[in-house]
């Protein structure tokens, strides 16, 4: 493949994770404001799988298959995304392969000083996990639920719960999982004190609507957060399972149903 093609391909997977967090959920509508920046970030993705040759046809044939990627959501824009992220992988193991082939210098590599620099970066940064954070009180009634729930789905759940003489503090207990990338908290009346700080917290950690509030319509939580996802539960938590799972695809969890 061209090196250029892999470049753009690069490009593209940038732009696309920039989009991501303004993408909107599907329960509350797509982010219309948006929407002709998101398109033709679409356009130019369904181009160049263009490009790509047999593989690339497969990738164009399976974002342009997908009913709502016409539509700003954050699921159509992570959808788009795996497309990328697979024919990039794709790309540069092809690279690797030409440049193993005989005909080339010994000792000497093909990739170009900035190459090389990505390489190493990307050799000593974490990858990506499976697990996500969840705050709550020792007496929530929906906290086996949800861990029970996460596990069924093959999500791993480092959960935080507050009590006094507890023995590291949130910021703390958080700083050791660092390969978090969303984070649920579970709400009641006893919260509150807490809710501004924790939510405050996990928003700037891990992102704009990737903390998912859960409570009980008897208990609202705080309205003044911004970046905070709330799901309202009436009995149990099975009523929200689905829009849950939908969250975490969204965010790019490998979510197993």
């Amino acid at each position: 493949m061209d090196s250029s093609l892999l470049t753009k391909l690069r490009e593209l997977i940038q732009h696309g994770e920039k989009l991501l967090p303004e993408g909107g959920l599907e329960f509350s509508g797509y982010n219309a404001k948006m929407q002709p920046q998101y398109l033709l970030w679409r356009k130019n993705c369904l181009d160049l799988f263009g490009k790509l040759g047999e593989k690339g046809i497969a990738f164009r044939s399976r974002v342009a298959n997908d009913e709502n990627g016409p539509y700003f959501y954050q699921s159509s824009t992570q959808h788009i995304l795996e497309c990328l992220r697979e024919a990039a992988n794709d790309a540069a193991t092809e690279k690797a392969a030409a440049a193993s082939k005989p005909g080339f210098p010994a000792g000497k590599s093909q990739r170009t000083p900035v190459e090389q620099g990505q390489q190493t970066a990307k050799q000593h940064a974490p990858s990506e996990s499976n697990r996500v954070f969840v705050v709550s009180s020792p007496n929530n009634p929906f906290l086996e639920q949800l861990t029970t729930m996460l596990k069924e789905l093959g999500v791993t759940a480092t959960v935080y719960q507050r009590a006094s003489g507890a023995s590291e503090s949130l910021v703390a207990q958080f700083e050791k999982a660092n390969d978090v990338r969303y984070a649920f908290w579970l709400f009641n009346a006893d919260d509150i004190p807490n809710a501004m700080f924790e939510l405050g917290y996990l928003v700037a950690k891990v992102g704009a609507n990737k903390v998912c509030c859960i409570h009980t319509k008897e208990m609202q939580p705080p309205q003044s957060v911004p970046g905070v996802v709330k799901k309202e539960i009436v009995v149990k938590l099975e009523e929200i399972s689905f829009s849950i799972m939908k969250e975490l695809k969204a965010a790019g969890y490998a979510v197993s149903i």
